[in-house]
């Protein structure tokens, strides 16, 4: 298939569009970078990165057909590609061609074409519920699980076994899913708009180490782990959804704006992990616990669960140690903004009155893991009668 030059052009690839540099675009970007759920502003978000995806797909189908022997009809796959569902299967095959062009590794490029053309072809044109399933054997399933794996061993130096979920146990584990997604529907119907905006796959597995994942370069899909003998699955699922949920938007904003002046990747106090962690990371877990304290106080709001008080309040904890530890690092306008509105989201789940006689230093079982755990950080600031200038 291919023929003439084996060098290909990757210029303004992968995250550029025309469309970012239209006046429609600028009005839509200064409502692109929020915490709190907004249907509208979901959907402009994720529109807004699959444009920025399908314009860079198009770049590098355009820019194989220049070079090669091609049945493949650019403007036929434009079309395609304006109407149908951008799913995990899309973007990784994007991914895929992208670094074959970069290493000009022409077998790649012509498989990954194909894929990808297959993958915009077979993709709905309507919008579906999001699957739940055990891990299946699709290629992008695969993918994901390694790098995670890899990424487990990079980070926390363990070795890590991502597999399927057993037989006997899926109908448990998806009877737990469907149970925490009506709880979303019960937090707001912005919050399950968002959800299903966001949202295709919803994978389960069992490991060791990893509770759960997701990536950019598949986006739609998230992994969530088994939680095993859990006194209250359905409020682990709940918030392991809003938290994977959560990255994926965040990873939109970021292929927007960068958000972070400081170096990404200089090291501080994560408020989730006991090792230091990059800038970047940093900003994702305190952009996630701002986003599931919100929908925790929400559903709180709906049932007044004692378990859930007790999760709210180590998530608190988390969003204020990252809070912190951002304290002293400089962002752009868009990365000060959703900074003022974790403070914010602080401040006014703290003014609630069900803190009153509610101790938050007494350690209590970790929502995740049953290991104990007190929320020091987040005592002081309710302690404080000045916590709300945190601003």
């Amino acid at each position: 298939m291919l023929a003439g030059s084996s060098r290909f052009c990757m210029k303004r690839m992968p995250y550029e569009m025309d469309y970012l540099r239209t006046d429609v675009a600028k009005t839509a970007l200064k409502t692109l970078f929020f915490v709190r759920p907004s249907a509208d502003h979901a959907r402009v978000l994720a529109r807004s990165f699959d444009l920025k995806i399908q314009g860079s797909i198009l770049r590098l189908v355009h820019e194989y057909t220049q070079r090669c022997s091609s049945p493949v009809d650019p403007s036929h796959l434009a079309d395609k590609l304006s109407r149908c569902q951008m799913t995990p299967e899309v973007h990784y095959r994007h991914h895929k061609l992208q670094n074959a062009m970069r290493a000009s590794d022409l077998p790649g490029v012509n498989r990954h074409v194909l894929g990808l053309c297959r993958a915009i072809y077979d993709a709905s044109v309507w919008p579906r519920p999001a699957s739940v399933s055990s891990l299946r054997d699709s290629e992008w399933e695969k993918f994901s699980i390694e790098e995670a794996a890899l990424a487990t061993l990079r980070e926390q130096n363990e070795k890590e076994e991502i597999t399927a979920i057993p037989c006997t146990r899926i109908a448990a584990c998806i009877g737990h899913i469907h149970n925490a997604m009506k709880m979303i529907q019960l937090a707001g119907s912005d919050l399950s708009s968002e959800f299903k905006t966001h949202v295709s796959n919803v994978r389960l597995f069992r490991a060791r180490v990893t509770q759960g994942f997701s990536d950019a370069r598949i986006m739609g899909a998230m992994f969530i782990r088994d939680c095993g003998p859990h006194p209250s699955p359905s409020y682990y699922y709940y918030e392991h959804l809003i938290h994977e949920m959560a990255h994926m938007q965040l990873n939109c904003m970021f292929a927007l704006d960068s958000l972070l002046i400081s170096d990404r990747s200089q090291k501080l106090c994560s408020p989730l992990r006991a090792d230091l962690r990059p800038l970047f990371g940093v900003f994702h877990a305190t952009f996630v616990s701002a986003k599931v304290a919100h929908a925790l106080h929400a559903l709180y709001s709906t049932n007044h669960s004692e378990d859930l008080r007790h999760s709210l309040a180590q998530v608190m904890n988390e969003l204020l140690l990252g809070i912190d530890a951002m304290s002293r690092y400089e962002f752009t306008p868009h990365g000060n903004e959703l900074l003022s509105e974790f403070r914010d989201i602080a401040a006014s789940i703290s003014s609630d009155k069900m803190w009153i006689r509610y101790d938050p230093t007494v350690c209590r079982p970790h929502r995740w893991h049953g290991k104990q755990t007190c929320a020091t950080r987040f005592a002081a600031f309710i302690s404080n009668p000045s916590f709300h200038k945190i601003k």
